[in-house]
């Protein structure tokens, strides 16, 4: 199995960014939520650019494992 290119990768994610990510997945808000340990209104905020993400490497590293984990079912 081949892991994603990481290279050039920033850490801050753009609302943007975060939605298109969690689409690429096929996942809810409300299902993203649950399987990060995330409160689902956090995540909500986050998509909407109301506030932001603490640990943005997390965040990456979160939805990384999360393709992986998708590109393995």
């Amino acid at each position: 199995m081949r892991l994603p290119d990481l290279s050039g990768l920033r850490l801050a994610m753009t609302p943007e960014e975060i939605r298109e990510a969690r689409r690429k997945l096929g996942l809810s808000q409300v299902e993203i939520a649950r399987r990060l340990d995330v409160d689902v209104v956090t995540w909500n905020r986050w998509e909407r650019g109301r506030q932001d993400v603490r640990f943005p490497e997390i965040l990456r590293l979160a939805f990384v494992g999360l393709e992986v984990e998708r590109r393995s079912a």
